[in-house]
């Protein structure tokens, strides 16, 4: 009998040490008010319930007057009201009647240092939800049928995000949050911009997202593989400073318009887009770009990669061209008529025909003799502000010194290898960089870069037999051309040197 007793005491205290616990699963610090869904109010509230590491409720912290039963006291944010057209003051969680109850339409929380996780499934009606600079920790909009915008930049605790069942869900962010390492549980068909910059994606396969307009990823160091080749309507994609040595453009290549890709590892970029008007691929490690097709192209930056080749045939539309630390040997723009900024510096070229390009300052920069030349230029004006930048470069072998950069004259203009010709546009249209070895300037015996009185004498005293030139200053004072020195080669160089001659 003493057995049974006691057997029976310890049930009845197990069970009551059980109901605290199950007490405290179930017991809600609010009530919902009359005509709110019920549903939307609670996962409200208990995000809202939640508190930091210091006892701050997230609802305290977006009003000093915040009580769980009142929605009232959720807290408001400024905006611009189209109707007043100014400024107006909007609640932070927005509810609307529908079919007779208050649906959840709206929450925007910005910069409120919110904390943990953010549970809104079911709630069918809503449609935005901002909460970016905050601490949030997990995101859930599943069955959000409505749901057209989440946007959760700068949550750097964030590492999942559920959107299952958002079929409407178009614009999705999640920016600068880096412990977010997978899309799997978004809505790829619905998906127009995928907003990602900085996040953890090691890769990126979005040949499902067939509805995609829109594609950012800057940032994201850890990115290596993107793969968007079912995205038929897909316009632009900016994938700079990421790690990628692949990147799988869509198969459609007619809606593609802009594709920046900066820094990255890129070896191979597969183009051919007819309708593209930008194409930013520097900082790679292209060999060659085949623009093939692309007759839309108004901009194109590729410096800083290893391309040797650069066929622009059909590219009128081209206005600014960044080639610059490429390894080209020529470059052909005379199909550019409508160019307007040019960086070709750093190259291997030998010669630059600017004459088919009457928007640029000059018609002609080469080199004579082993050296290479270069050319930026870049040139903005608005009502606040203008510059122009104008530089010419060059650069000697290792068998070849740079001289000078001379006119078609003969004038010496600058010994600066960097030569900022901003002062002279419009005066000179070639540029001539010349180098030791080079031919030499006819009449310019002492090899100075310029016909001077000296070189007139210098042609006398060889003809008296008092000065032995070499093989070059004789070709160089030669003036008629007879084969040696003359007196009559002598006046010719002195009448130059007077400016009495041409």
């Amino acid at each position: 009998m003493k057995m049974r007793i006691l057997s029976a005491v310890t049930s009845l205290l197990l069970l009551f040490a059980l109901v605290p616990c199950i007490r405290s699963e179930t017991v809600q610090d609010w009530t919902v008010p009359e005509g709110y869904n019920v549903n939307d109010y609670n996962k409200a509230a208990a995000f809202l319930e939640q508190a930091d590491e210091n006892g701050v409720k997230n609802g305290e912290k977006l009003s000093e007057s915040y009580d769980p039963n009142d929605p009232e006291t959720w807290g408001e944010y400024e905006d611009w009201d189209d109707e007043l057209e100014d400024t107006a003051l909007f609640p932070r969680f927005w509810w609307e009647e529908t079919d007779g109850e208050k649906r959840l339409l709206s929450i925007n929380a910005q910069s409120c240092d919110l904390i943990g996780a953010a549970s809104f499934s079911g709630c069918s009606h809503l449609a935005v939800l901002y909460l970016e600079y905050n601490r949030i920790t997990s995101v859930d909009v599943s069955e959000c049928a409505e749901l057209q915008a989440l946007s959760l930049d700068w949550n750097e605790p964030l590492s999942d995000i559920d959107a299952r069942g958002c079929s409407l869900l178009y614009y999705i962010g999640f920016n600068f949050c880096p412990l977010v390492t997978s899309v799997e549980n978004l809505p790829g068909d619905s998906v127009g911009f995928l907003a990602c910059c900085g996040s953890g994606l090691q890769e990126l396969d979005l040949s499902d997202y067939h509805n995609l307009s829109g594609l950012s990823t800057t940032d994201s160091a850890q990115l290596t593989r993107i793969d968007v080749s079912g995205c038929e309507f897909l316009t632009v994609i900016t994938c700079d400073n990421c790690n990628l040595s692949e990147l799988i453009l869509p198969d459609c290549k007619e809606n593609l318009l802009s594709l920046r890709c900066m820094n990255n590892h890129l070896s191979h970029l597969e183009l051919g887009y007819t309708n593209m008007f930008d194409l930013s691929c520097p900082f790679n490690d292209l060999d060659s770009l085949d623009l093939t097709g692309m007759n839309s192209l108004q901009s194109l930056v590729c410096r800083y990669n290893r391309i040797s080749e650069l066929d622009l045939t059909g590219l009128d539309q081209l206005t600014y061209l960044i080639c610059s630390y490429n390894q080209l040997t020529s470059l052909d723009l005379s199909g550019c008529p409508n160019l307007v900024q040019l960086h070709s510096n750093n190259n291997l070229l030998t010669e630059l025909d600017l004459s088919g390009n009457p928007l640029l300052p000059v018609d002609r920069v080469y080199a004579l003799n082993s050296g290479t030349v270069g050319l930026l230029f870049e040139s903005y004006q608005d009502e606040y502000d203008s510059f122009t930048h104008a530089f010419v470069y060059a650069e000697g072998t290792a068998n070849s010194d740079f001289l000078g950069w001379y006119n078609e004259a003969g004038d010496l203009i600058s010994t600066d290898a960097e030569f900022d010709f901003s002062c002279i546009i419009g005066a000179e249209t070639v540029l001539i960089a010349r180098f030791s070895g080079s031919e030499a300037i006819p009449g310019d015996i002492d090899m100075s870069g310029a016909i001077e009185v000296a070189d007139a004498i210098m042609a006398l005293r060889c003809t008296m037999g008092i000065l032995e030139l070499t093989p070059e200053q004789i070709e160089a004072g030669d003036m008629n051309e007879s084969g040696a020195i003359e007196v009559s080669d002598a006046i010719i160089i002195l009448r130059t040197a007077m400016g009495l001659l041409g």
